[in-house]
């Protein structure tokens, strides 16, 4: 179940669609759009759209007039709409919708007279179990101090963790979201969601690394761990009905990478 915000605003509206399917009919004009995870038809006219992590149909006749931001998300343009004005792309790897994306490039330009699939998708998660590990790789070799950290804090509090990365898929990140937008403005957007990025990246691999921690034989073999771990995460992945148990186990990791940055940086309380 996903959420609409509708915004008054000058005889027009502001719209926040949050993991929902929504539609803009041919005589709507919304001043401002933002997709988060959602699905929205546009037959309409948009004067700003950003989408995050979301897939926009611009529809014959649809309008996007001034601005449009796409972060990790994807926009399908068909034929008799338009988009004016500034067009900025800063969509990034390792996003859901991201791995769709490639997934579906490299099926269209490499693989196009297969009909197996699960060629595809197994290129996809070989190819996202690499990122992942140079990833670990990469955050110990230049941030040892905090990987280290959330490590600790993941083993000694992982009740915690899932308690403050509940809270702050269901609270916090929708109200900074909402804060960026309104007052502080789309320029910051890419720093945030870089952020909010690499939480995901250092998340999964800080929470595939403790539940391996529980065979005693890979207590020592941290890497691994961090790679076995991954595999039976990703691997959950790849069944349809399993993926939101999926993403239930990498937001108790993204809530301890999180709660450490933001301890470090002075924003959360110590705990």
């Amino acid at each position: 179940m996903g959420f609409i915000f509708t915004l008054p605003c000058r005889a027009q509206v502001e719209r926040v669609v949050m993991g929902a399917n929504e539609r803009i009919g041919p005589h709507e004009h919304i001043q401002e759009l933002v997709v988060i995870g959602g699905k929205v038809d546009i037959q309409g006219q948009v004067e700003s759209l950003v989408i995050i992590g979301g897939f926009v149909v611009l529809m014959p006749g649809g309008e996007v007039s001034k601005e449009l931001v796409i972060v990790g998300g994807h926009l399908e343009e068909q034929e008799g709409s338009f988009i004016r004005g500034k067009r900025v792309d800063m969509s990034m790897p390792g996003g859901e919708e991201a791995w769709t994306i490639l997934r579906d490039k490299v099926k269209n330009q490499l693989f196009r007279e297969m009909q197996d699939h699960s060629w595809i998708r197994l290129f996809g998660f070989f190819l996202k179990l690499a990122v992942l590990m140079m990833f670990s790789w990469l955050g110990d070799f230049l941030a040892p101090s905090y990987q280290k950290e959330v490590g600790v804090y993941l083993q000694k509090s992982p009740g915690g963790s899932a308690f403050w990365g509940y809270l702050s898929a269901l609270l916090v990140l929708p109200v900074t979201l909402f804060l960026t937008l309104s007052l502080i403005g789309i320029p910051l957007l890419p720093l945030q969601f870089s952020l909010l990025f690499l939480f995901v990246i250092y998340g999964e691999i800080h929470i595939a690394k403790y539940l391996m921690g529980f065979v005693p034989i890979l207590k020592k073999r941290i890497r691994w761990a961090t790679f076995l771990g991954l595999v039976a995460i990703e691997a959950l992945g790849l069944w349809a009905g399993l993926q939101w148990f999926k993403w239930a186990i990498i937001i108790v990791g993204f809530g301890a990478a999180s709660k450490v940055f933001y301890k470090q940086v002075g924003l959360s309380s110590k705990k």
